[in-house]
């Protein structure tokens, strides 16, 4: 997925392997595109985007033309120009062999590694030489490879909500770990996984690229430009389809077939299948029983491939974006290495708190909370330390609701008679202080709003330092925010007031008796 106009910059921060190579062309990519039978709509018009130190940011799609909506744009066949674990030379030489709960996107990168190190001997060849010379600046790497741009950086935003992504409060590590939990001790993981696993494939195979640094710039390429395709390619790099940039309102997206066997990758019944008795059809293929399998079998027996599809119009001159999802800024700087520039994108989807008492409730008072407006439900693969947080609506975990009731009201059970009762009399003021607290605590910990604007407008600042600024900043908003809805929109000053008051009243022990037994994190 090309990075394009929202790209902040294009940042040395890895040996590339495609760094001493020429110029990218576009003429080598479409002739590549012909070789490899897709198809390719000539009303797409390929731009490359430079940055103004002239380097290479990557492409952009722009229409030649009016397209209509449910157009499809171009047809990617899967086995022939789909780069995946299933397609790759190094699958096909020597079947590398990995644990099976290892990241697909680990995983990827070290075919896309081996086959950079082929050169012009790799089927992809035409294709890779379109991949940006530099990676992008992912946020994982800023500390380690970003230069003092990257330090500064890590520095303003450590205790803010992508500091707490980046480091997990250093857990131990899951090298098996999915990237659907994006961010676990994910550059720790990624150092493991290459000294256990990909170093030792890698070597076998005589791949030129034998550093971690390479490994990296290969992870940041899948990292920003793969697709999930299917359960047999599960990611790969789809050419033509990451070279769209992204924005929430798009006109385009990517489909694919994702019902295949995930044995062999066949559409139609297989050998693998098992049959089901009523509809004679592969359990797989349960969706189509309304459909007579002769008819069935017609459709399913074409090429299988994946397709860019228009889903809104495009007018001629404008340029043509998809999504990469319903992603936070977080996300895409974590992901993709660039910052939306749309004010719909949200900053962050969760603020994390690190609680100094972990609640193990009752599943019974966990569903009888999770009702309540000011609670969100927690979902029970989320580890137990992951699970206290805030989101934009001010709403609050389940565990960081227990959390607050043991601390401010002395037992859950008390928390839930407050919260049945609306949050109203003293206890529940008691409540909705210690709420306000720790969101304040939080805020606390951030650097000041005039600080980060501050940086925002000086010319001097690095790019990532303001990418920093920009989501540190976005996260003070949502904490804002939320504490004014927890103060009410008409009684703010008065229950600030009382703050002052319960800070006064403290036991006899000097503690107040609202204190929290929480910390912000960081």
């Amino acid at each position: 997925m090309d990075l394009g106009e929202h790209q902040l910059l294009s940042y040395p921060m890895l040996k590339s392997p495609l760094i001493d190579l020429p110029p990218t062309s576009i003429e080598i990519f479409l002739e590549w595109l012909r070789a490899h039978e897709v198809t390719f709509d000539t009303r797409l018009d390929l731009r490359q985007d430079l940055f103004s130190s002239g380097g290479h940011a990557g492409w952009s799609v722009w229409a030649k033309e009016d397209i209509q909506t449910e157009e499809i744009l171009c047809r990617i066949p899967k086995m022939t120009c789909m780069l995946s674990h299933r397609t790759s030379s190094l699958t096909s030489s020597s079947r590398p062999q990995f644990p099976s709960r290892s990241s697909p996107a680990f995983v990827l990168s070290v075919h896309v590694l081996y086959e950079l190190s082929l050169g012009p001997k790799s089927d992809w060849a035409g294709y890779l030489q379109s991949l940006p010379r530099q990676s992008p600046p992912l946020a994982f790497f800023w500390e380690m490879f970003a230069g003092d741009d990257g330090e500064r950086g890590w520095t303003l935003s450590q205790k803010s909500e992508l500091g707490w992504i980046v480091r997990r409060e250093e857990r131990p590590i899951e090298v098996h770990a999915h990237d659907t939990e994006w961010g676990r001790n994910r550059m720790a993981a990624l150092q493991e996984f290459y000294s256990l696993y990909a170093e030792p494939v890698l070597r076998t195979a005589q791949c030129r690229y034998l550093t971690f640094d390479s490994f990296l710039f290969a992870y940041s390429m899948v990292s920003s430009r793969a697709f999930h395709v299917d359960s047999y390619h599960h990611v790969a790099l789809v050419p033509v389809a990451d070279l769209f940039n992204h924005s929430p309102n798009h006109s385009v997206h990517f489909q694919a077939d994702d019902f295949v066997c995930d044995q062999c990758g066949s559409l139609v019944p297989c050998s693998h299948d098992i049959l089901s008795p009523e509809t004679g059809l592969p359990h797989r293929l349960a969706h189509f029983k309304n459909i007579q399998k002769t008819e069935l079998l017609q459709v399913l027996e074409g090429i299988d491939e994946g397709d860019i599809v228009v889903n809104q119009f495009i007018p001629k001159g404008e340029q043509i974006f998809n999504t990469y999802g319903d992603l936070s800024s977080i996300q895409l700087a974590c992901n993709y290495g660039f910052l939306p520039e749309e004010a719909m994108t949200l900053p962050t989807d969760l603020i994390h708190f690190s609680p100094l008492v972990l609640c193990s409730s009752s599943s019974s008072s966990s569903i009888l909370v999770a009702s309540h407006p000011w609670i969100v439900p927690t979902l029970p693969s989320v580890p137990a330390a992951d699970r206290h947080y805030i989101n934009p609506d001010a709403q609050l975990s389940v565990d960081l609701f227990h959390s607050i009731a043991i601390n401010v009201l002395g037992s859950e059970q008390a928390g839930w008679d407050v919260l049945s009762a609306g949050l109203e009399g003293d206890q529940g003021e008691r409540f909705k202080n210690g709420v306000v607290r720790l969101i304040q605590s939080k805020i606390d910990t951030l650097e000041a709003s005039d600080m980060l604007c501050g940086i925002l407008d000086d010319e001097t600042k690095g790019p990532i330092e303001k990418m920093a600024a920009s989501l540190v900043l976005g996260e003070r908003a949502i904490l804002e925010a939320c504490k004014s809805q927890w103060l009410g929109e008409d009684d703010e000053q008065e229950s600030s007031t009382s703050l002052e008051e319960n800070d006064a009243d403290s036991d006899d022990d000097g503690q107040s008796s609202d204190a929290l037994s929480i910390n912000y994190h960081g």
